[in-house]
């Protein structure tokens, strides 16, 4: 009587015991029959390929995720640059091929969530009132970017926080480089607009102060 579970325990040992073996041969059999191997993988490629291509990634979803994160944080690491520059031309053609879809999405949103877009539009204001002319918009961006790559590299989500708030009772500080800094979201919302006294700050020359971290009072 043929014993399944014997069988198998036997191929595993046999397979473990001659993999050099397997393999150079595997790599023989290729190496032989290469184009009808790859005539037939096209054919079924043809036949088969969205039906495999759906029950493979419905079998291994995670695994494709995780193994798909994986690359596009290489990519982004490796080629920072060009992805941003392949990212900004698929946004381009996407907004000629649907012009007016972003809006209109963006006027539903707003009409859903008053509060929420009211919120982001006195933030913007302030952000722009706050920005002098001599601001480093570069080194701004750069912070920006640095804190979204932190959190795809992290898995934890990242803010740049005002050290000085743009806007709190006691003072009021400028959208500068100066004055950003990234933390975690959680510390970031912790914090809030409240604002403590930098340490190890003397307090005789409170213009210095207020110079490098760039505020102004109200």
């Amino acid at each position: 009587m043929f014993d399944r579970e014997k069988h198998l325990a036997y191929c595993k040992r046999y397979n473990i015991e001659h993999r050099d073996e397997i393999r150079e041969r595997r790599k023989r059999f290729y190496e032989q029959n290469r184009e009808r191997l790859l005539a037939k993988n096209r054919e079924n490629r043809k036949l088969h390929g969205k039906r495999y291509e759906a029950t493979k990634r419905a079998k291994h979803h995670e695994k494709i995720l995780v193994r798909d994160r994986k690359r596009g944080e290489l990519k982004r690491k490796l080629y920072p640059d060009k992805i941003r520059a392949e990212v900004r031309e698929r946004a381009r053609r996407y907004r000629e091929r649907y012009p007016g879809i972003q809006t209109e999405a963006m006027r539903r949103w707003r009409e859903r969530n008053p509060g929420r877009s009211a919120a982001i539009r006195a933030r913007t204001a302030r952000m722009l009132k706050a920005t002098p002319e001599w601001a480093d918009l570069k080194a701004i961006d750069a912070l920006y970017r640095h804190a979204a790559e932190l959190s795809r590299m992290t898995g934890e989500l990242y803010h740049v926080d005002h050290i000085i708030p743009l806007c709190s009772k006691v003072v009021c500080g400028l959208h500068v480089v100066e004055n950003l800094r990234v933390v975690s979201a959680r510390e970031n919302l912790r914090k809030g607009n409240r604002f403590n006294e930098l340490p190890d700050q003397p307090t005789a020359d409170s213009s210095a102060v207020a110079l490098r971290v760039g505020i102004h009072k109200e």
